[in-house]
């Protein structure tokens, strides 16, 4: 095998490539991407732990049910740390990216050819996929620089017989493997350099791969630890999917042959991008689809090369097993799960790499230097249509907005917070749960307030009133609501967005409000159910029962809690009844009051108001009693004699 050696001058290309690569990267300096649930909640995890709360031993919990690895997680700490600031956590994703080209230029620079090197880098550089997936602050996106720098820690450390990366490659192969589950596909291929490097195996090597193989398995532990104590039934459903699957027939889905082959032209990143239009966008930026189908020729070509080129052939099936394993995993629909191009992130570094192995191939054939240097120039430049087209999409979605489109750029929002502080209390009343409510805002203010909270209710009608000064914020798809609009009255502070979109609106109150709806009766003596809601009072007119409850702090620990309106008369016989969801315990906070009410005709012979409380799981019922002092049963109801006003 021939190692390429590295020169000062090879240093200035990788140098300049990497450079490359982060104006593509950077050149909004991160302002155009989104930040939404999944950006979130991840980034609150992250907070948390900064916060001292304890180090997760999982991460967000994927659409397959599973959850994902908490090193997800623990790389989103060090951004944290400097800034809170979502746009920081994006440079250091980007970081982490950027050296990841500069890992792939060092495989094909060292392992194929200097020529090899340049192209596979300038190819990862520019893709356009590898660039959309290097600026979100999302799980799959901090995977392949661990992956790439695992493969080539292997093959220094097996194939070169350097014991330094012997004990290196485990661990961070273990990070890159961990951190989405598609990392796992990479398994047949570490294994194949393994083999390769089965000469240099001796007993100081394999002390030193068991010492690397300790340390990653002491940073799988916590993913182990979470996976085994806190599996989910939607996982657990999952499974039973798959099952039900394999046992009733397996069929390949053609899909995933349309999504691999996007990802390796660079095409249709706008279908993947949340636009809600497409053609909308190519009609404005059209992708020069002959000349991206050619880019993905050339990988073709190399894909022949390395099984052709005596000097390639010993990779030629570490690279077949990093593209085709996860190609052959998703092609059957057996995983219950959808296939979609975040899947094949792994795989676009060694399709760049073939893509360089297809043009010094190429270049090989060519009778003299004049040809090559065309061949070289027109592939550079094909190449450039990628990076080029990809930074026209992102000045598209950053002043064009589309009703379910792609979501509103972080720097937008960042404008917003600016607006609300320096509230401790901050409600969101008409947020969206993936892009406007409480996952966002809880991480965008983490370090600014006290209390976020989204007003979330599936039936009935919802009020809530901080013991704090506080601000509202809605967005501008927030649905028109009357009650709401009568409760928090203010002079509105309007932040624009992007044309067409709306504006934030903000309402601001330096005391807390009183509740200005049907007069409240109190309660002679409160009821405090077993899940610590406190009913403290109630009003009654003749087609609404409004309720008010006192909550304590945030309860995300809770099932989704229930409460029973029912309407009896002398005999004890239920009138009419409703039961409606209560406000999940992840939103609450400590001193809030909440008031919630039920629009119904009230019968004419009602005498008793029963109120109890409850929640369901795949156990059953269960009932939430009354509780004294001490913590003991009291009734597993209330009984309210009726007065209406």
């Amino acid at each position: 095998m021939v190692f390429h050696p590295i020169r000062r001058r090879d240093c200035v290309v990788a140098a300049l490539i990497m450079l490359i690569a982060a104006v593509m990267r950077l050149s909004d300096l991160g302002r155009d991407v989104h930040f939404a649930y999944d950006q979130g909640s991840q980034s609150v995890q992250a907070l948390d732990m900064l916060a001292g709360k304890g180090i997760p031993t999982i991460g967000p919990e994927s659409s397959a049910g599973v959850h994902h690895s908490p090193w997800a997680v623990y790389l989103l700490a060090p951004p944290y740390a400097i800034s809170d600031n979502p746009i920081v956590a994006t440079w250091f994703n980007v970081f982490l990216n950027v050296i990841g080209v500069g890992l792939l230029w060092l495989i094909g620079h060292r392992y194929f050819s200097p020529l090899v090197g340049v192209m596979a880098g300038l190819a990862y550089a520019l893709h356009p996929y590898a660039i959309n997936y290097s600026r979100h602050i999302w799980v799959p996106t901090v995977a392949s620089p661990f992956l790439i720098g695992g493969i080539l820690l292997e093959l220094i450390g097996f194939v070169e017989g350097k014991r330094w990366a012997q004990i290196a490659c485990p661990p961070v192969l273990i990070i890159g493997m961990q951190t989405h589950h598609a990392g796992w596909l990479m398994a047949p291929a570490i294994l194949w350099v393994l083999w390769l490097g089965r000469r240099n195996l001796t007993r100081r090597t394999l002390a030193a791969g068991t010492l690397g193989v300790a340390v990653a398995a002491l940073l799988l532990l916590p993913y182990a630890i979470g996976l085994a104590t806190q599996q989910t039934s939607e996982a657990n459903n999952r499974l039973e999917t798959m099952r039900a699957g394999i046992k009733y027939g397996v069929h390949l889905r053609h899909k995933t042959l349309v999504v691999f082959s996007r990802v390796a032209t660079g095409q249709n990143v706008v279908d993947w991008s949340e636009v809600a239009n497409p053609s909308a966008v190519y009609n404005q930026i059209p992708e020069p689809t002959r000349v991206w189908q050619a880019l993905a020729g050339l990988m073709g070509i190399g894909f022949v090369a390395i099984w052709l080129k005596r000097a390639y052939r010993p990779y030629a099936l570490l690279l077949a097993f990093w593209i085709l394993v996860p190609l052959a995993f998703f092609l059957p629909d057996w995983t219950g799960v959808g296939i979609f191009p975040h899947h094949f992130i792994p795989i676009i570094a060694p399709l760049c790499l073939l893509c360089g192995i297809g043009i010094a191939w190429l270049a090989s054939w060519l009778p003299n230097r004049a040809l090559k240097g065309v061949l070289i120039a027109a592939c550079g430049v094909a190449m450039l249509t990628w990076g080029a087209w990809y930074q026209a999409l992102l000045n598209y979605v950053d002043d064009h907005y589309q009703a379910n489109g792609y979501m509103t750029p972080v720097h937008y929002l960042l404008d917003v917070r600016d607006k609300i502080e320096p509230y401790r209390d901050v409600l969101i009343v008409g947020g969206n749960s993936n892009d406007s409510g409480q996952a966002v805002w809880k991480a965008l203010l983490y370090r600014r307030t006290e209390c976020v909270r989204e007003v979330v209710a599936t039936a009935g009608g919802i009020l809530v009133l901080p013991d704090h000064p506080f601000a509202v914020i809605s967005p501008p798809s927030a649905p028109s609501n009357p009650e709401a609009a009568n409760q928090y009255a203010a002079d509105p502070v309007q932040v624009p967005l992007r044309p067409g979109e709306g504006s934030y609106t903000i309402r601001k109150f330096d005391q807390p409000l009183a509740w200005n709806g049907a007069p409240i009766i109190p309660l002679a003596q409160p009821a405090r159910f077993k899940n610590e809601i406190t009913l403290t009072g109630y009003a009654l007119t003749e087609s609404r029962i409004v309720f008010e409850w006192t909550l304590p702090g945030p309860r995300p620990d809770l099932k989704l809690q229930r409460y029973s309106a029912r309407l009896l008369n002398a005999a004890g016989d239920t009138l009419a009844q409703q039961d409606i969801d209560f406000w999940p315990g992840f939103y609450w906070c400590a001193g809030d009051r909440v008031y919630t009410w039920i629009d119904l005709t009230i019968p004419a012979d009602v005498t008793t108001l029963r109120v109890s409380m409850y929640h369901m799981d795949d156990k059953g019922f269960h009932t939430s009693d009354i509780i004294d002092q001490n913590g003991g049963s009291i009734g597993s109801w209330l009984d309210i004699p009726f007065q209406t006003d």
